[in-house]
């Protein structure tokens, strides 16, 4: 294909219109288990400048877009402070405060020291012994209470492990592990969306807000289309249903079912009680997205079932999906429909499937995932990538299936196999 961008590919909005927060910071916000804390941050860091550390957002901002009573916001920044998230600048007054978002590795130092002020007697004593075993650390002689508290120490985040030595955490790494979270999510839309803190706020529920700012690391358009599907994927069943020529002719159906995966985003979630039912409670924090619009998923066509696969073009079915994806989905399904021929385009509906695609021999393996998708994205390069992409798989792909669906070859596809 032709590096060249062709005069007609779309115009991409210029970026920006995004901020930032480090994940390590978030998620130890997050461990206080208080949303008022953590939308009144989203919300500060949101209006800061200087590279996203000093912000004039306060108590008003906060009750703008996330419905939180001045009062209660006001609260809320206190407990920030207190808690060493922001500090007053020089310039701060008390009609027009000023706020600076401090670094993680300024955060830390007092996060450690109130999780040591927290430990029990037992739990202090071997945490002062790691503390005196220095670069060498701890080997207990054997699996007993000692070997207990010294991992209950890993799990607090005052120790680090490594086989059956543990060690006291090295010193906080300064550079920052950045979240990059769209303008939107904080302020809304010109259109008149309400803002995502401003709902999330409302239910009061820490786990479905905080799944919701960290799944925006996972989030990598330009690679996957969406959410890493090594994180959350929507499975499909696969039929082989004909072959013309060298094209085989795929039928796909959605089994039902969804699979999250722990990794360093997720892993938070992996404790949590198990519901009533048996399900895992991050499907309520994932449902809780989905019904606010907030997340959803879009099929895409990839070369297999492995989770780093690449994608070979999306396949849009509803109003979720970009224009061109959704004429990528019709192009695909119609020439589908015209391989199979007359005598079994009715029929595969009775299979329960739901969706066609011929695809060359290259791609034996070929399979349909659910992709999901953030509904806000922050408009970075990798954003505008993805777009680029997309146009791509576009203009390669809806002229091929459109070439497949307009010959006049009798249909040769074998009966639905029955297996």
């Amino acid at each position: 294909m032709n590096d060249k961008v062709a005069s007609d590919e779309p115009k991409l909005r210029e970026r920006g219109d995004f901020f930032h927060i480090d994940r390590r910071t978030w998620a130890v916000l997050c461990d206080l288990d208080d949303v008022k804390m953590a939308v009144a941050y989203l919300v500060i860091a949101q209006g800061t400048w200087k590279g996203g550390r000093f912000s004039a957002w306060s108590a008003k901002s906060i009750e703008k877009h996330t419905g939180l009573h001045s009062i209660r916001a006001k609260e809320a920044i206190g407990r920030l402070v207190a808690n060493g998230f922001l500090r007053l600048t020089q310039e701060s007054t008390r009609r027009s405060p000023r706020y600076e978002v401090l670094a993680f590795h300024e955060v830390e130092p007092k996060v450690r020291e109130q999780k040591r002020a927290s430990l029990s007697d037992w739990h202090r004593f071997h945490f002062d012994e790691l503390v005196a075993a220095g670069d060498d650390g701890k080997k207990p002689a054997k699996r007993n209470s000692s070997f207990d508290a010294l991992n209950d120490l890993v799990g607090k985040g005052l120790a680090g492990r490594n086989g059956d030595r543990f060690f006291c955490t090295p010193p906080v790494d300064p550079s920052a592990q950045l979240i990059w979270l769209p303008n939107e999510i904080v302020q809304g839309t010109d259109v008149g969306e309400p803002e995502p803190v401003r709902l999330l706020r409302a239910r009061n529920d820490i786990w479905a807000l905080r799944l919701f700012i960290d799944l925006y690391q996972a989030h990598n358009l330009s690679a996957d289309g969406g959410i890493s599907r090594g994180v959350l994927i929507g499975k499909y069943n696969r039929k082989r249903l004909g072959q013309r020529g060298r094209h085989l002719i795929w039928g796909f159906s959605r089994n039902g079912s969804s699979a999250w995966f722990t990794d360093g985003i997720t892993r938070c979630h992996e404790t949590r009680p198990r519901n009533g039912d048996g399900n895992h409670p991050i499907w309520d924090s994932i449902a809780v997205l989905t019904s606010l619009g907030l997340l959803y998923s879009v099929p895409h066509v990839i070369e297999n079932e492995d989770s780093s696969c690449e994608i070979i073009h999306a396949f849009g079915t509803n109003a979720n999906a970009e224009p061109m994806e959704l004429e990528l989905g019709k192009a695909a399904q119609e020439a589908g429909e015209y391989m199979l021929g007359e005598e079994l385009t009715t029929t595969y509906e009775s299979h329960g499937i739901e969706h066609l695609a011929p695809i060359f021999d290259s791609y034996p393996n070929v399979q349909l995932a659910g992709v999901y998708r953030l509904r806000y994205r922050p408009k970075t390069s990798m954003t505008a990538d993805w777009m680029r992409r997309l146009w791509n798989d576009h203009r390669e792909w809806v002229p091929v299936y459109r070439r497949l669906a307009d010959r006049n070859e009798n249909a040769v596809a074998p009966a639905l196999q029955t297996a």
